[in-house]
């Protein structure tokens, strides 16, 4: 796929409430790069992957968590993982962030299960995800319009512990790519 100048893409990750439904994550691809807002659990984190290969994250309790070199989004090739979460939710008591929501059809509403996995994966093609044993009832999303491809595989944890399908395998060198509590430009 070549690279398009209207890449934009905005999406929503829900989680079913009692009586609504919870945003796990917001992701948003524009021309400038890639944002993903972290919302369930408390107070929100975000990643960004600008169009440049400049990378950040800002945690829940740190404004300059990591910031890293990669890749340019317009020459990204290959396959990698960017974010794998698993989300517990107890189905007793209502979520304080559940609401009703008008469904976007861009929008991925997770499996109604107490304990939820997603991974947010790009890639400059389309892939086929080999089934894994510890993911059941899984889901496929594909995000074509927009490059690098943006796909997202939802599914029942068996053991509720996150793992990539597609790591980084290169390493990272602190001070050169790799800057943590970073407060200025890299």
């Amino acid at each position: 796929m070549v690279p398009t100048t209207g890449n934009r893409l905005k999406f929503r990750i829900y989680m079913p409430g009692r009586s609504g439904l919870v945003v796990v994550q917001s992701v948003n691809r524009t021309p400038t790069g890639l944002y993903f807002n972290r919302l369930f659990g408390g107070r929100a984190s975000h990643q960004t992957y600008h169009e440049d290969g400049k990378r950040w994250s800002q945690g829940i309790l740190d404004r300059n968590s990591c910031k890293i070199l990669d890749t340019p989004l317009s020459s990204f090739t290959g396959t990698r993982t960017l974010v794998s979460m698993v989300c517990v939710r107890n189905h007793r008591e209502p979520h304080p962030d559940e609401r009703k929501v008008n469904l976007r059809p861009e929008d991925i509403v997770l499996n109604d299960s107490a304990i939820v996995g997603y991974e947010l994966i790009l890639s400059d093609g389309k892939v086929d995800l080999p089934i894994m044993p510890n993911r059941a009832n899984r889901h496929v999303y594909v995000k074509d319009s927009v490059f690098p491809l943006i796909i997202i595989e939802a599914y029942d944890p068996i053991v509720p512990i996150m793992s990539e399908r597609y790591p980084r395998l290169e390493p990272r060198t602190e001070g050169v790519d790799l800057f943590f509590d970073h407060p200025g430009r890299i």
